[in-house]
């Protein structure tokens, strides 16, 4: 049986029946046309019908993008002639992880803003999350009162952007320690109160415990009596205050003539106020009544003289019948009690925790004395601040006990980023073909994933899903959904047995003009003639 199809004009000779063959390749190539690999034989002249399959294949810096618009399906049935599956593949953007990174700088400053050392860089350009470590410094007249508000932590660790660390400081209150001073007077009196000598400066607001001396004087018409009752010492040391030392003198006693020669003894004895005696001696002995003697007031290591004794005969003066006592009274000096304070230094975190504990740092130290105290680091915490009430970390010793407490906090680990991508594999009309599960779970962001097409009976890959993730690529924050769209296989027209194809080229009228040719060919050029229009038969 013949047809008439485009330019046939005349009825040729039935060919002999052929077999119906068909051969089928794939190519993978990018977007630009480059080819990714060579073109490969997947049937080659096998029977119309008969199935094949390609595969989704893989290349280094490219991902699957889409089929070619002219192409075979990706897994069908072989149909007569040449059919081309063609995967097209895109350039795979790499794009690596943005490092966040960040800065850090320290700078020391005074509370009235005054700049103790210029701001200088801890970390610069430095990964977030790196640690990094700052530390309290010491400068002359100042002392560390805080870290500044807004400031960052002493330790810690690199954020994105910039931290600042500002330490700040409060000037040194030097209190020198109260220097205890004292006075002292001496006078010259008469025992009826007449004054011989008004009050002279013997010290004049000197250091407590500097010792001073007075002396008894000769006044004519007069001998020295004694010291008086509220006298201080004619020798010892310094007071806090005014001390007034009273020498008191009597008028001379006229010796009787004694005309049986009358004789008398006089000693002196040198005692302290609880009655130890610290020395003693024969002044007069069997000497006759009337004879003038004189005694002195001695210095003792330790002690200091506080008085006469009382019932003591005069220091200077005559020798009167039986024995005469002088006596010297002391006491031991005081030796000025120095102020002492301790301070002590503790580690806490900010539920008071203890981190290292409480240790000495001055012990009975003069008031006054200097301290420092350091911050220390421990793993896993930051300094934030120092303890309410703390005393500075760095300062003078006071009266009594000093407490410097250091308060930390734990360092916050930053959170990793992590997303998921989950794949799923769909008809056109929306049916699943196998349902959504995940490729990366609570994956790093920046984390490569690879998905692939598969082969489902009856169905064939057609594209991915609007708004699908790529095949391939890399996490991000939250989830990504990968969908690979497929399509039901057509069922190829079996072809009409024992009709072949003749193309006959006539006029208008219907006359042959040319030779008839085998097959279904396009239109050729006839001298004479220009072509009009092709027809064909039912059979095609």
């Amino acid at each position: 049986e013949h047809f008439v199809g485009t330019w046939v004009f005349e009825e040729d000779k039935t060919p002999e029946p052929e077999t119906n063959k068909g051969n089928v390749y794939v190519e993978y190539v990018a977007e630009d046309g480059t080819p990714l690999d060579k073109k490969l034989v997947v049937k080659k002249d096998a029977p119309v019908g008969e199935a094949y399959t390609t595969e989704l294949k893989t290349f280094n810096g490219y991902e699957f993008a889409r089929m070619a618009d002219d192409s075979a399906p990706a897994n069908g049935e072989v149909q007569k002639g040449e059919q081309h599956v063609t995967y097209v593949y895109k350039k795979t953007e790499v794009t690596p992880p943005v490092e966040e990174k960040g800065n850090v700088y320290v700078e020391y400053v005074a509370e009235d803003g005054t700049v103790l050392d210029k701001q200088s860089v801890v970390k610069k350009d430095a990964p977030v999350g790196d640690h990094y470590t700052t530390e309290l410094r010491t400068f002359n007249g100042y002392e560390f009162a805080r870290m500044a508000d807004g400031s960052a932590p002493a330790n810690g660790e690199v954020q994105k952007g910039e931290q600042h660390v500002t330490y700040v400081y409060k000037k040194t209150e030097v209190t020198p320690p109260v220097e205890e001073i004292g006075s002292v007077y001496v006078r010259y009196i008469t025992e009826d109160g007449a004054t011989l000598e008004d009050y002279t400066p013997v010290k004049k607001d000197v250091p407590v415990g500097e010792n001073y001396t007075t002396e008894q004087k000769a006044f004519n018409g007069y001998v020295f009596k004694g010291m008086s009752a509220d006298s201080a010492g004619a020798n010892g040391n310094v007071i806090n205050g005014d001390l007034y030392v009273t020498y008191v003198y009597k008028l001379p006693e006229t010796p009787e003539v004694d005309p049986e020669g009358e004789k008398g003894n006089v000693y002196v004895n040198y005692i302290t106020v609880d009655r130890e005696t610290l020395a003693n001696d024969v002044v007069k002995e069997n000497a006759p009544v009337g004879e003038a003697y004189t005694t002195e007031q001695i210095t003792f290591d330790g002690y200091e003289f506080v008085k006469m004794g009382d019932g003591s005969a005069d220091a200077n003066g005559n020798v009167q019948k039986g024995d005469q006592y002088v006596t010297y009274v002391y006491k031991p000096i005081e030796t000025p009690q120095v102020k002492t304070g301790n301070v002590y230094v503790k580690y806490v975190t900010e539920d008071g925790t203890v981190l290292d504990q409480q240790s000495v740092v001055k012990e009975n130290a003069p008031v006054g004395d200097h301290y420092t105290t350091e911050q220390k680091a421990f793993d896993g915490y930051e300094f934030t601040r120092m303890g309410d009430g703390s005393a500075d970390a760095n300062g003078n010793v006071q009266e009594g006990d000093q407490f410097v407490t250091y308060v930390y906090k734990p360092i916050e680990t930053p959170q990793v980023k992590t997303g998921n991508v989950y794949v799923k594999y769909v008809t056109e009309d929306g049916k699943v073909l196998e349902e959504e599960k995940a490729v990366q779970t609570n994956a790093k962001v920046g984390t490569k994933y690879t998905t692939e097409p598969k082969t489902f009976d009856g169905y064939e890959f057609t594209r991915m899903g609007d708004g699908s993730a790529d095949a391939n690529g890399n996490i991000v924050e939250g989830d990504l959904h990968v969908v690979y769209v497929y399509r039901e296989k057509s069922t190829p027209k079996p072809p009409t047995p024992g009709v072949d194809k003749i193309t006959k080229f006539v006029d208008e009228n219907g006359n042959k003009i040319s030779k008839s040719t085998k097959g279904d060919n396009p239109k050729k050029d006839i001298d004479g003639y220009e072509f009009v229009k092709t027809e064909k038969d039912k059979d095609g």
